[in-house]
C-alpha cells in the first residue's frame, strides 16, 4: 500500500470513529437513561445532569430539552454554554427550542405533531385557546407544518392588525396625557396679573 493510500485509510477510520462517537453522544442525550444521582448542592450540577434523563419520543425530547434550557436561564451565559456543549447543540438552537417550550404549555403539547408544528403556534402564546385550536386542526386535517402556517396566516394578520390598533390607541392616550399635563403645568406657572 502506498503512503497516500495509507493516509486515506487512516483518515477514513478517523471519520468513522468520529461518526460513531457523535452517534453515541446523541443517543445518550436523547435516550431515556436512569436518573443520575447528583450529591452536589450546586444547582448548576443538578441542571447539567437533567438532559441525561430525556425521553425517547422526538417531540418529547425536544420539549424536555427546551424545558431544561429554560430552567438553565437562571445561570449565567458561560455556564449555559457548558450545558450546550454537553448536549451537542448550539446555544442559539437551544434558545429557540427553549422559547417554544416556554410559549407552548405542557397541556397543549401533542406527540402526534412535530416540534415544528408547535413552533408555528408558539407565536400565539398569549392565546392558549388559539394554540389548542390550531394544533387540533393540524391533527384533524393531517397538515404539514407548512400547511398549518398557511392556514394560520389570516389569523396572524388579524392579530397583527389588532396589535397595531392597540399601540396606536395607547400612543394617542399617552400624547393626550402629555398635552394635558403640559397645559396644566403651563397654566400653573403663569403669573396672575397684579391688581
Amino acid at each position: 500500500m502506498t503512503a497516500p493510500a495509507k493516509s486515506r485509510a487512516g483518515h477514513q477510520r478517523a471519520r468513522v470513529a468520529a461518526a460513531k462517537t457523535a452517534t453515541a453522544r446523541t443517543a445518550k442525550t436523547v435516550a431515556a437513561t436512569a436518573p443520575k444521582t447528583v450529591h452536589a448542592a450546586d444547582p448548576f450540577e443538578v441542571w447539567l445532569a437533567d438532559p441525561r434523563q430525556l425521553a425517547t419520543s422526538q417531540v418529547r425530547a425536544k420539549f424536555a430539552l427546551g424545558d431544561w434550557w429554560v430552567r438553565g436561564e437562571a445561570f449565567n451565559e458561560s455556564r449555559r454554554y457548558v450545558g450546550a456543549k454537553l448536549v451537542d447543540y448550539l446555544p442559539d438552537t437551544l434558545y429557540n427550542i427553549g422559547s417554544v417550550a416556554r410559549r407552548v404549555p405542557i397541556s397543549l403539547r401533542r406527540e402526534d405533531l412535530t416540534f415544528r408544528h408547535h413552533e408555528e403556534v408558539a407565536a400565539l402564546h398569549d392565546d392558549p385557546a388559539a394554540q389548542e385550536h390550531w394544533l387540533a386542526e393540524a391533527v384533524e386535517h393531517r397538515w404539514t407544518c407548512y400547511e398549518l402556517d398557511a392556514a394560520m396566516c389570516p389569523h396572524r394578520d388579524e392579530q397583527y392588525a389588532a396589535a397595531i390598533a392597540r399601540n396606536e390607541k395607547a400612543r394617542a392616550v399617552k400624547a393626550e396625557d402629555r398635552l394635558r399635563s403640559s397645559s396644566s403645568a403651563c397654566s400653573a406657572n403663569r403669573r396672575k396679573p397684579s391688581v
